[in-house]
């Protein structure tokens, strides 16, 4: 399935409601999620250290925290956050934010020796 092909189906179901990652696609090489937060929601302030991750705006306008600098994202703008640094993402107190996260597929959870 080709994401370019289907983005108004993806805009479809961020309307349809739901929070946090509301359609999920991988491939072999990459992980593609549509994620919808809405009424200042969002992801709390993490270290991602596997992947680089490209975050494209849908939908509204939400608030993007990277290290010490933050940056206000809507369709039409995209950020490209590297691994290893925090992150936080956060939709406006009133309204919603729909963006894509696209990222090199990461490996399964492997059973590991204690």
């Amino acid at each position: 399935m080709s994401i370019a092909a289907q983005l108004l189906d993806l805009l479809g179901v961020a309307g349809q409601g739901g929070r946090g990652a509301v359609l999920r696609r991988e491939t072999e090489d990459l992980d593609v999620n549509l994620v919808r937060f809405s009424d200042g929601a969002g992801v709390a302030a993490h270290v991602n250290r596997e992947v680089d991750v490209l975050l494209v705006p849908v939908s509204g306008t939400g608030t993007v925290t990277v290290g010490d600098d933050q940056f206000t994202l809507d369709p039409g703008k995209a950020l490209l956050i590297p691994k290893n640094t925090v992150r936080a993402i956060s939709s406006p107190t009133v309204g919603e934010f729909v963006y894509l996260s696209v990222h090199r597929r990461r490996a399964g959870l492997l059973p590991r020796r204690g």
